[in-house]
């Protein structure tokens, strides 16, 4: 048996077009092109390092972590940090960009942080793969919440826009996760959730 020819015809030429449907970059042309190809540990890593470089132009000290329970020690606070882009829409629309559509995931209790920080970034608007919106976005979105915050509103009956994130709602598992435009509004407009502006 050739598996090589099999390869070819099977795995490869028949399935052109789905590999061309499915593999879009919204982003191209724009300095973020090459973040969408990078696998998700590495946007994580580039992702802490973005964040950390925009906290030193804003003059906060920042230092490596103590463990593996948070990213960063800024200003002495044991930092997580959570950093995206905003997420391509599923609609009928070429699947473009939909700005404040952003996944923040792995949000932990149990981690050993006690300052959080979104780091959400739009597409400018002149990006021709963008849905279009009435709503005026920024093009980034930064903003913190304190852990012991983070700790009261999941003593609610209702931890909305946090979610559990593996195992099921039944599970008693340390793993939420923001996902969604929808979820990212009601994340921003949390009373404890705080817009960034150069204090932390």
């Amino acid at each position: 048996m050739k598996y090589d020819k099999i390869t070819k015809n099977l795995l490869i030429e028949s399935n052109e077009e789905f590999y061309k449907k499915n593999n879009v970059n919204n982003w191209l042309g724009t300095p973020w092109e090459g973040y969408i190809q990078l696998g998700a540990k590495q946007k994580g890593v580039l992702g802490e390092k973005i964040t950390e470089t925009v906290l030193g132009e804003y003059g906060h000290e920042v230092k490596p972590p103590l463990d593996t329970g948070h990213d960063r020690i800024v200003d002495g606070l044991k930092t997580e940090i959570k950093f995206g882009l905003a997420i391509s829409s599923t609609k009928k629309d070429g699947k473009k960009i939909d700005p404040d559509n952003f996944m923040f995931n792995h949000i932990a209790v149990g981690k050993n942080w006690e300052i959080f920080v979104f780091f959400g970034v739009n597409p400018e608007k002149t990006n021709k793969n963008t849905r279009k919106t009435n709503d005026d976005y920024p093009q980034y979105r930064i903003y913190t919440m304190a852990k012991k915050d983070f700790k009261e509103h999941l003593n609610k009956r209702n931890t909305y826009p946090f979610k559990k994130q593996q195992g099921g709602k039944k599970q008693d598992n340390d793993d939420y996760i923001i996902a969604g435009k929808k979820a990212c509004e009601a994340l921003f407009k949390l009373s404890f959730v705080k817009e960034y502006k150069g204090v932390l």
